[in-house]
């Protein structure tokens, strides 16, 4: 026999009989679950509550402002100049 013959883990059917069998598994399956992630928003938070966090207000306030577009002053006159122009346009017709 082999080492690895020897060390044979035993094999569990669901994951609750792992889970309440294998005290190493739980801590790290705990520790895995309890651990932080950054959220796309920008937010640490806790891996088992993201979901719950992403319906929440603050992450969809975050997110709509991260996707607005920051446009220089010479952008934004270039934008308000077109805008006159075609109001001019709609006054005329």
């Amino acid at each position: 026999m082999s080492e690895t013959d020897s060390e044979i883990k035993p094999t569990f059917k669901t994951f609750k009989e792992r889970y309440n069998s294998d005290e190493e598994y739980r801590k790290k399956h705990l520790e895995y679950i309890k651990g932080k992630v950054l959220c796309e928003c920008g937010m640490m938070v806790a891996r088992n509550n993201a979901t719950k966090h992403r319906e929440t207000n603050r992450h969809t306030n975050k997110m709509a402002t991260n996707n607005q577009k920051i446009i220089t002053n010479e952008e934004y006159e270039a934008l308000q100049k077109e805008i006159r122009m075609l109001k001019k346009k709609l006054n005329k017709n």
